[in-house]
């Protein structure tokens, strides 16, 4: 696989429906990131205003839409995404990162764990 760089990375910035500023970040890494075929992970931020109970100081980057092809890949390519989105966010002026993990996702939550993140929130859902 080819590593996260550069000309990998993505900044748009833009205006939503709602009138409120928005910056998107993304980062692909593979063979091609325009192409499905090769493409191994993919990472989407959003820059947010973050909710006061966290008050980070700053904006945050939040990452809803993130994987990899293959579990085993988080430790490396999964690792080389989030170190790619982090600092282009930090560029941007992030306070902080904010990552959505699954309880069950268990590869997933071993990176985050091994780079230092900690759960600051759970959802709970019933179906209607």
């Amino acid at each position: 696989s080819r590593p996260v760089n550069s000309s990998m990375m993505n900044g748009q910035s833009g205006t939503s429906s709602h009138g409120a500023r928005r910056t998107v970040i993304t980062a692909a890494t593979g063979s091609s990131p325009c192409r499905t075929t090769g493409v191994r992970g993919f990472a989407i931020g959003r820059l947010i205003d973050a909710p006061a109970v966290y008050d980070p100081g700053g904006k945050t980057c939040m990452i809803d839409d993130f994987m990899v092809d293959e579990p085993d890949a988080w430790a490396s390519i999964g690792r080389a995404l989030l170190d790619a989105v982090t600092e282009a966010a930090r560029t941007r002026g992030a306070a902080q990162i904010v990552v959505v993990c699954g309880p069950d996702d268990s590869p997933k939550r071993a990176m985050l764990t091994a780079g230092a993140y900690t759960v600051a929130t759970e959802w709970f859902s019933k179906p209607l």
